[in-house]
């Protein structure tokens, strides 16, 4: 005997209101950390807020290399070449090759973190894979908050206000209204707004 269940596609208002009740909007986070932060425990203690305000919320975490890869880079003996429109340049397979260790250690450390505080965001490391492709696709972490804009209810990049940094990413953003930059102040994360205003 087989039993056959057919589904009939409705698209009645009543059926989408019915469905919006039995299945709710999940709040969507993408939170992106500085390379200063990804060791930072109040990097973790802010998503974990994620979680409290919204505990049903998807959470994307995007962990950065900045200073880490520069260490990397200089117990390699590569050189540290200037930041281009998208991101640190490097042009050769080794320069690729120890980024990607670096923030696939970033990545790690972050999912290890979170599963000891029974917490599990999807944590993507900024990088791209070209299957098709023999090369490396390293990607800068801001670029890849600009990619996957439209998927996020919020967007927050936690930064440091050292050289400038918050400041600089206010005005990179100014035109996304769903990012939030942040700088650390003590234990805490600070609006960077407020540093524009101070100026």
């Amino acid at each position: 005997m087989s039993l056959s269940v057919s589904f009939r596609l409705d698209n009645s208002k009543w059926n989408k209101r019915r469905n919006f009740m039995l299945f709710p909007k999940t709040p969507r986070f993408l939170v992106k950390v500085s390379g200063f932060l990804c060791h930072d425990p109040a990097s973790y203690a802010f998503v974990a807020g994620l979680y409290e305000r919204a505990p049903t919320a998807f959470v994307r975490f995007i962990p950065g290399g900045g200073i880490d890869v520069d260490a990397e880079f200089r117990r390699r003996g590569l050189p540290i070449r200037p930041r281009g429109p998208m991101g640190r340049e490097m042009p050769t397979f080794e320069e690729r090759e120890a980024q990607r260790s670096v923030i696939e250690d970033n990545a790690s450390f972050a999912r290890c973190t979170f599963a000891f505080m029974q917490l599990y965001p999807r944590v993507t490391a900024p990088y791209v894979d070209i299957d098709d492709d023999d090369s490396d696709c390293p990607q800068d972490g801001d670029e890849m908050v600009r990619i996957l804009y439209d998927n996020y209810d919020e967007i927050f990049i936690l930064c440091t206000k050292d050289e400038g940094r918050a400041i600089k990413k206010v005005q990179t953003f100014a035109q996304f209204p769903k990012v939030t930059i942040l700088h650390k102040e003590g234990d805490d994360f600070v609006n960077s707004r407020s540093l524009i205003t101070e100026l």
